[in-house]
């Protein structure tokens, strides 16, 4: 919405609401936007797609390869971009993984949860 100033003569300044005739409408379903013609490659994705696509790459081998599928398309850019930032995140975890494994943090963990088990085993 566009907005203007009026001033008359001895009179305070007031602002006034004029409708703009290019400015998006939204809408609270579907892709958000109402009256753009967007072409496919550049259309948002719902909070639906992106459940959809997080659920799907946590799939072991079939997400693997659908997000290395996602990540060279271009068929939609948002897909693509977020299949890239979920790419990272996996490189960044599986980073701190390997980190948490070579410094023996897992192999610390696995003992203490084997002593309790063995303490509560000879508690009964």
């Amino acid at each position: 919405m566009a907005s203007h100033m009026s001033t008359g003569k001895g009179s305070k300044p007031t602002m006034s609401q004029t409708p703009a005739s290019n400015a998006p409408s939204f809408n609270n379903g579907g892709t958000g936007f109402t009256g753009i013609n967007l072409p496919h490659e550049f259309e948002p994705l719902s909070p639906w797609a992106y459940f959809g696509l997080s659920i799907l790459y946590s799939i072991p081998v079939v997400g693997l390869i659908f997000l290395i599928v996602f990540s060279l398309s271009d068929k939609n850019i948002n897909r693509r971009n977020f299949t890239r930032s979920y790419f990272c995140l996996l490189i960044v975890l599986l980073v701190i993984m390997a980190v948490l494994l070579v410094t023996g943090t897992f192999t610390h963990v696995a003992n203490d949860i084997a002593t309790n088990a063995q303490n509560v085993a000879s508690q009964v």
